[in-house]
């Protein structure tokens, strides 16, 4: 092959001679070249001009010795690069598998889901887990959110509540994280009593939803997944509140939605109260006999069925109808 001096590449580079490198020459350049690619290069310019002509030999060695060093070790870098790009290769196809799968079973979950019924839901049950221990064994990221999906689907359905809570009993039982989601969340009733006595115009969907949430959680109850005393009080603050709100005005509609919700939770769970409390009747007033919290909650509903519209300014027929209808289905 030819020598290059830099004088003559100089000479090529600028067309100040008609010389054209041969091939080998351009190889090798082109090789250089991305070899070398991310090296930065630093000029000293104030002495570039005086050293021109003593660095061109210095600079023609240093080229050849650098050069024979990196063909010597070329094979060697070329099997680390095939290496770890062997290496990348695979942790990515890894990592886009992953993300697959994953998404794959979050998908699998809400088809199945979205298919329960009374009749489908014991066959479902079982294909249901599987895809949760999927991902309890691979991510412990994903279990979280898989958990809180399952658990916000669950209280939005309020027609299928009783078989989704008997599904989630079983998810309790399985894996405490679906017990401490379902105990935390019961703060949610709080916003739901400062947004109702907030908003004086709730949209029917919204109370819907509410509908939904407490029902789900007296099924729960119905199943013990919740303690007597955290349910009680939690009535409590709501029956309290729909109380003081009577004495007000333009509470009718506030009144009304806390009645309701109340209601549907005191009616969903008579099976359970009775099994669980000695509630005893007579004209004049119901008493449970082993809770005190509870006897001042049913003593509230029996009050509310015997009031008259006209003494309260936000009270209204239909609360003290449903109320009536309470002590009618426990009697």
């Amino acid at each position: 092959m030819i020598k290059y001096t830099n004088s003559v590449i100089n000479d090529i580079i600028f067309k100040k001679s008609s010389m054209k490198p041969d091939i080998d020459f351009v190889n090798v350049i082109n090789k250089l070249k991305e070899e070398i690619k991310n090296v930065k290069f630093e000029f000293n310019n104030d002495n570039r001009n005086n050293n021109d002509n003593r660095n061109d030999n210095r600079n023609n060695n240093d080229n050849r010795n650098n050069y024979n060093n990196k063909i010597n070790n070329d094979n060697k870098i070329n099997n680390y690069n095939r290496n770890n790009n062997f290496k990348t290769f695979e942790n990515l196809r890894n990592y886009k598998s992953k993300i697959i799968n994953e998404k794959s079973l979050f998908t699998n979950i809400r088809n199945l889901l979205n298919k329960i019924t009374e009749k489908t839901y014991e066959k479902l049950l079982v294909d249901l887990i599987d895809n949760i221990q999927l991902i309890y064994d691979n991510n412990d990221e994903q279990k979280d959110e898989i958990t809180l999906f399952i658990f916000k689907f669950f209280t939005k359905n309020q027609f299928i509540s009783k078989i989704y809570a008997n599904i989630y009993n079983i998810l309790c039982n399985k894996y405490n994280d679906f017990k401490i989601i379902l105990i935390s969340n019961l703060s949610y009733f709080d916003d739901i009593l400062y947004n109702i006595i907030n908003n004086t115009n709730i949209d029917d969907s919204i109370i819907n939803e509410y509908k939904s949430y407490f029902i789900f959680y007296s099924n729960c109850y119905n199943l013990d997944l919740l303690e007597d005393k955290t349910i009680i009080k939690l009535l409590l603050s709501f029956q309290l509140k729909m109380l003081n709100f009577f004495e007000l005005e333009s509470k009718k509609n506030e009144c009304e939605i806390i009645n309701e919700l109340v209601s549907i939770f005191v009616r969903n769970s008579k099976d359970y109260f009775n099994l669980k409390y000695n509630i005893c009747f007579n004209n004049e007033n119901i008493v449970v006999i082993n809770n005190d919290n509870m006897n001042i909650l049913f003593q509230n509903i029996f009050k509310i069925s015997n009031l008259k519209v006209y003494d309260f300014k936000s009270l209204t027929n239909k609360i003290i109808f449903k109320n009536k209808d309470i002590v009618d289905l426990f009697k």
